[in-house]
């Protein structure tokens, strides 16, 4: 089968929704294919149909696969594996056929392969009746079937679980998504199946691995394992070189992101594994990839996913493009009804030359359970959509070690782990109390604002997003720029505090309040400490936590405004526009960036992303204190709580003297002085008995100073 790529028109068919803080790019029912119910919950014998699959074969029959459950949605209970096939592309459909059931034993789809000759394959899935969810669940088999006629018919079952499991594995799954058919080398012709398995070894949870056959299905083996525990329900794609690239349903909680692997042996073993921001789901639902067409203009491959494109409900069912073997993700395109519908399961196919899309997807009145089950128009959907109806740009990516949020969308939308926040008192609801909206820069073209506006003082609504940084982990760097709305910032008389903008992130149990307030001041709330800030200009304010140590940074200039440790507890995590307010306010976000490796001062960690707005005024304006050349000095560890490890290096034969200083600039120690050779040397620094805080190590070489901060933090 060949595929065209029609041309991309970003405009066609897209409108935007405005309402209350959402903004989704969406087609207009007229323009959309109609959403057919294949499979209606209640119907044909079954209580509720779950796991879709959909796979279009070489001779055009679409098949539809799913799991009839008899009596309830549990995935445990009576389930047989059921299809329904299409002639037309899935304008109609023939009745319900009964591929595999045993009884009250449950029966349960994994994954159609469509063969090289054109042979269809179906792996899935068989365990002994088990009373609900919640019982230990043992036994587990995997059995394969084939259709030579189009699934009409099909053979009987084989077992092929002695060469996919191993001793020490417990409960197993299949997909569910499609397998593959290698089409490129390495291992052409190899047919790729995805699986997830729970090992039962100490420390062990469930992994997503491959089970492959190089013989057509006669014999299996098992091949490579994701390298991250937790990863679970999986899908395969095959890239232009021939890689394999895995995308994992993550089942850690709070990331609510997708594991990529990446295979470059076949599907032996995976050599990297990582999580993909741009690829969110709500704590945890299948998703699948598709090869849809090769790129000309990349040279690599059009692939697909489809899933629920929210961090927290299965809603907003939709499918994103990547022009480029999956690196990037640029346009998606949404297919299911609008949210509180329920979307959940899906399964796309290519439908014929001109590139059009089947989605096969769990479809209900409300996420909410039961009703995404019981509710009204529940069941398994099916929706055409045209390949250049995937137009909805995405614009959030991973730049380095930085998480980038550039003003172009709203936070709870497609922005990963953030939820609406909202407390009142006494607040009208309704866009006249606070309203949120992206803008247009009025000064640089193209760019986008994140605009808030408060019309009463009693509304308390904005983002929460919970880092999940505990004590094991290295620390929170958060940058962010912003200014007050031009116009919409009204203060009473008297000089009384106002709160414009206010952001309390939390690591671990302690969390800290940071508020801009009016007059210019700035103020971290629990420790009752502020500094005078001129704060109606564009402004870069970088926190950093660790452990409980707070420091905030100013227009990027190395020294601290502020320094603390916090000791409240609290879940709280807020960005917030305004809080109390007795007149109306705004305020602009312009970006905001964040990383978990590290809680980096300016000029240290990873380098601000490039493409970030007003980062030029920031190197002209705010070099203050100490130079950013640490080409020649370096400490280590930093932050510090033993000894430090401080290295230099002289290049000519020179006086160097090495000074310790806090950051009011006063000397603490001279820790070397003296004329040295060219050479590398090193300092250890006993800080146990140095008070924790920031320390300035300058090194003065000849006629060249530079300098270094460090943070000594208590045992």
């Amino acid at each position: 089968m060949k595929f065209y790529v029609r041309e991309l028109s970003v405009l066609a068919g897209v409108i935007l929704s405005l309402f209350w803080g959402s903004v989704l790019a969406v087609n207009t029912a007229e323009e959309r294919e109609p959403l057919q119910l294949i499979f209606r919950n209640g119907d044909e014998g079954y209580a509720v149909y779950r796991t879709p699959n959909l796979l279009m074969t070489k001779e055009g029959t679409l098949l539809a696969f799913t799991q009839g459950r008899v009596h309830s949605h549990h995935d445990e209970g009576v389930i047989n594996v059921v299809l329904k096939r299409s002639f037309d592309e899935g304008k109609t459909w023939g009745p319900l056929q009964v591929v595999a059931e045993d009884g009250d034993n449950p029966c349960k789809t994994g994954g159609p392969v469509l063969l090289d000759d054109g042979r269809i394959m179906l792996v899935w899935l068989w365990n002994e009746y088990i009373g609900n969810d919640e019982d230990l669940r043992t036994t587990r088999m995997i059995y394969i079937q084939f259709s030579d006629d189009e699934g009409a018919t099909w053979s009987e079952r084989r077992d092929i679980t002695p060469q996919v499991f191993m001793d020490h594995w417990g409960w197993y799954g299949i997909g569910p998504a499609k397998g593959l058919v290698k089409q490129h080398e390495p291992n052409k012709g190899r047919i790729i199946v995805p699986a997830r398995h729970q090992n039962t070894l100490p420390n062990q949870r469930t992994s997503s691995h491959i089970i492959y056959s190089d013989d057509q299905g006669e014999t299996w083996h098992i091949g490579a394992i994701a390298l991250r525990n937790r990863t679970t329900e999986s899908t395969v794609v095959e890239l232009s070189n021939g890689d394999l690239l895995m995308n994992s349903r993550n089942s850690v909680g709070g990331q609510n992101a997708r594991v990529v692997s990446v295979s470059k042996d076949g599907g032996q073993t995976f050599e990297s594994v990582e999580i993909n921001i741009n690829l969110i789901e709500p704590d945890g639902c299948q998703g699948e990839l598709l090869f849809h067409s090769h790129n000309h203009e990349t040279n690599k491959h059009n692939i697909l996913f489809s899933n629920p494109n929210h961090t927290s409900n299965r809603v907003h069912g939709s499918i994103k493009l990547s022009e480029d073997d999956g690196q990037t993700w640029t346009r998606r395109f949404v297919y299911s009804n609008p949210a509180p519908a329920f979307s959940g399961y899906s399964s796309p196919a290519v439908l014929n030359e001109d590139g059009d899309i089947g989605v096969l997807f769990e479809t209900g009145e409300s996420h909410e359970k039961p009703l995404r089950w019981y509710g009204k128009d529940g069941g398994i959907g099916f929706r055409v959509v045209r390949f250049d109806e995937i137009n909805e740009p995405l614009h959030h990516i991973d730049e380095g070690n930085w998480v980038v949020y550039d003003g172009s969308t709203l936070l709870e939308d497609t922005w990963p782990k953030w939820a609406k926040a909202r407390t009142t008192s006494g607040a009208t609801d309704g866009p006249e109390s606070v309203y949120y909206s992206v803008v247009d820069d009025p000064v640089v073209e193209g760019n986008k604002l994140l605009q808030g506006e408060n019309l009463t003082w009693s509304a308390r609504e904005g983002w929460e997003h919970d880092w999940q940084l505990g004590w094991d982990r290295t620390g929170l760097t958060l940058v962010f720029r912003t200014k007050p709305t031009e116009g919409l910032l009204q203060f009473s008389a008297g000089g009384s505090s106002r709160r414009m903008l206010y952001i309390s992130p939390r690591n671990g149990a302690f969390m800290e309040a940071l508020t801009f307030t009016y007059p210019d001041q700035l103020r971290f709330n629990m420790m009752n400490k502020s500094v005078t800030h001129n704060s109606h200009d564009w402004t870069i304010y970088r926190l950093t936590m660790m452990r409980n140590q707070v420091f905030l940074y100013i227009n990027e200039d190395p020294d601290p405004v502020m320094f603390g440790f916090t000791t409240r507890e609290s879940p709280e995590n807020r960005l917030l526009f305004g809080m109390d307010t007795s007149e109306p306010y705004g305020s602009y976000i312009d970006w905001m960036v964040w990383d978990l490796s590290g809680a980096y001062p300016p000029g240290q960690g990873p380098g601000l992303p490039e493409t970030l707005t007003g980062l030029d005024y920031v190197s002209s304006s705010s070099q203050k204190l100490v130079s950013h050349d640490h080409g020649k000095i370096n400490i280590y560890p930093n932050p510090a709580s033993g000894f430090a490890m401080i290295e230099f290096e002289t290049d000519r034969n020179q006086p160097v003297s090495v000074d310790l200083f806090d950051v009011t600039g006063k000397l603490v120690s001279t820790l070397m002085q003296g004329v040295y050779a060219p050479d590398r040397y090193e300092i250890e620094l006993n800080v146990t008995t140095m008070p924790p805080g920031i320390y300035i190590c300058r090194v003065v070489s000849g006629d060249r100073t530079y300098n270094q901060r460090l943070v000594v933090v208590g045992r």
